[in-house]
C-alpha cells in the first residue's frame, strides 16, 4: 500500500525520484490501526510546480482515500469469494452471460444447479443456438422468470445468424441483442473483458448509495450518481475482480436490513457507515401490489401419457407446456374453470374424475393458486383434433418445460416420474 502512495517501503523513506529537488517537502502522517501512512505534501510558492510535482506523485490527498479502500475491497474479494462455478469462466462472455442472465431475480444457491446443467448442455452459443427454444425452457423449467431463458437463446441465434465468431466485445453490440440491457451488458464487458464497464445491478446499488448516502440510489434518477460512484471506485487493472467484488459484497455483507458494517472493507469511505445509519440508504422504492389469482386445469390421461397444450400467448409462460388452464373468474366454481379449459382445447366438457391438491405458487408479484382436476374424454377423440395440444408421455415429463405449479400438480398424479431435475 506504500508503494502506491508514492512512498519507499525500507525504513518508510521517500523514494528518491520524489519530489523533484526544487521543492521543499514535509511528511505527515496518519496512524492507522495497521502502522503508519505517511502523506507527502509539496510546498511551492509556484502554482505551476506544484501541479507538477502532484502528477509526478500519483494521487491527490483527496483521492488516496478511494484507492485506500478499493485496495481493502479487492483484497477482501481474494480472501473471502464464495467458490462460484462460473467464478472460473470469466475470460468466457458466453459463460458470463449465461450466469448473469439467470442470476436476476434468482438467488446464488438457486442459480447454481441450473447453471452447471446449462452449460453442461449447451457448452457454446453455438450449441444453443442449435437447440430448439423449447429444449432450453426445459432446461430453465422450475427457475422462472422464463423470458429470460426465451431471451437468452433468441440472442444466441442472432449472434450466430450475423456471422460473428461471439459474442460483441463492445457495450452497443451487447445492447443490440435480445434481452441484454446496460447490467447485463457492462457485467460482460467488466468481468469477461476486463474492461472499465459499471455494473450495476442491486447489490451494488445498495452498496455505493450507502458509500456516497445517495437516497435516491434506487431509483432510475440516482443512477447516474451510483455510476459516478462505481467509476470513483475502480482500479486502473483488475476490473473484474472489482465488479465481482462489489457484487459480492452487497450479496455477503452489505445486506438489505443487516449489514455488517465492522467487517465492511469501504467503511472507512461509507458515509452511511460512519453516519451509523446504513440501512436508511437507498430509499426504497414503492413495491408493486402483491396480487392474488386463481387457476384451475385439466388432466387428461392418455396411454401412459397426459394431455398438454403448449403456451402462445405473451405472458409468463409463453412456450411452456401445460394441461389445459383458465383463470378462476369471480364467483365462479374452479371447477367450473377446468371445464372451460378443457373445453376450450377440445371442444368437449369431459367427465370429472377427481380433484387434486391444491399447489400454491409465487411467481414475479404474483400469488398463483392451482386448483387441478382430473377429467376423461371419449375415445374418439385424438390430440390432433387441437390446436397446439399433444399427448407427452409420463417418462418425457421430467424432461418437458413446465412451469413450477403445472409439474407440481402432475407429481401428485405421476409421482417421481415428472419430478425432474429442475422442478422448482
Amino acid at each position: 500500500m506504500l508503494r502506491l502512495l508514492g512512498i519507499g517501503v525500507r525504513g518508510l523513506e521517500p523514494r528518491a525520484s520524489w519530489p523533484p529537488s526544487r521543492h521543499s517537502t514535509k511528511l505527515s502522517y496518519t496512524p492507522l490501526a495497521r502502522g503508519i501512512i505517511l502523506h507527502p505534501m509539496v510546498i511551492s510558492t509556484s502554482g505551476s510546480a506544484a501541479k507538477h510535482a502532484q502528477s509526478r506523485s500519483g494521487p491527490t490527498n483527496s483521492e488516496r482515500p478511494s484507492r485506500s479502500a478499493t485496495a481493502a475491497l479487492l483484497a477482501w474479494f481474494r480472501a473471502s469469494r464464495r467458490p462460484l462455478p462460473w467464478r472460473t469462466a470469466w475470460r468466457d462472455p458466453y459463460r458470463v452471460l449465461v450466469s448473469e442472465v439467470m442470476l436476476q431475480q434468482t438467488q446464488v444457491a438457486a442459480a447454481v444447479p441450473y447453471y452447471l446443467r446449462w452449460v453442461e448442455r449447451f457448452p457454446t452459443l453455438e450449441a444453443l443456438a442449435a437447440a430448439d427454444e423449447a429444449e432450453a425452457l426445459a432446461l430453465w423449467s422450475g427457475l422462472g422468470y422464463y423470458g429470460r431463458a426465451r431471451r437468452l437463446h433468441a440472442a444466441a441465434r442472432a449472434v450466430v445468424a450475423s456471422g460473428s465468431p461471439g459474442l460483441p466485445a463492445d457495450l452497443a453490440g451487447l445492447r443490440a441483442l435480445p434481452g441484454i440491457g446496460p447490467y447485463t451488458a457492462g457485467a460482460v464487458m467488466a468481468l469477461a473483458h476486463n474492461q472499465r464497464a459499471p455494473a450495476i445491478d442491486g447489490n451494488v446499488i445498495r452498496v455505493l448509495s450507502r458509500v456516497d448516502a445517495l437516497e435516491e440510489g434506487g431509483k432510475a434518477a440516482g443512477l447516474r450518481s451510483v455510476e459516478a460512484a462505481w467509476l470513483r471506485l475502480a482500479p486502473r487493472r483488475a476490473m473484474r475482480h472489482y465488479a465481482e467484488a462489489l457484487m459480492e459484497l452487497g450479496a455477503t455483507v452489505c445486506s438489505p436490513t443487516g449489514p455488517d458494517c465492522g467487517r465492511c472493507p469501504l467503511k472507512v469511505v461509507c458515509l452511511a457507515g460512519i453516519r451509523g445509519n446504513a440501512t436508511a440508504y437507498p430509499v426504497p422504492s414503492k413495491r408493486p401490489a402483491v396480487t392474488a389469482v386463481a387457476h384451475a386445469c385439466a388432466l387428461v390421461r392418455g396411454d401412459d401419457a397426459v394431455l398438454l397444450v403448449r403456451q402462445t400467448e405473451a405472458g409468463l409462460w409463453q412456450g411452456m407446456l401445460e394441461m389445459p388452464r383458465a383463470e378462476v373468474q369471480a364467483a365462479e366454481a374452479p371447477q367450473d374453470a377446468a371445464v372451460r379449459a378443457l373445453l376450450a382445447v377440445t371442444g368437449l366438457r369431459g367427465d370429472l374424475i377427481r380433484a387434486w391438491p391444491t399447489v400454491r405458487h409465487s411467481v414475479t408479484r404474483y400469488r398463483v393458486t392451482l386448483h387441478p382436476f382430473e377429467f376423461s374424454l371419449p375415445d374418439r377423440w385424438r390430440a390432433s383434433d387441437a390446436l397446439e395440444a399433444q399427448w407427452v408421455r409420463v417418462s418425457s415429463l421430467a424432461s418437458a418445460p413446465l412451469p413450477a405449479a403445472q409439474r407440481r400438480a402432475l407429481v401428485s398424479a405421476f409421482g417421481s416420474a415428472a419430478r425432474g431435475a429442475n422442478a422448482g
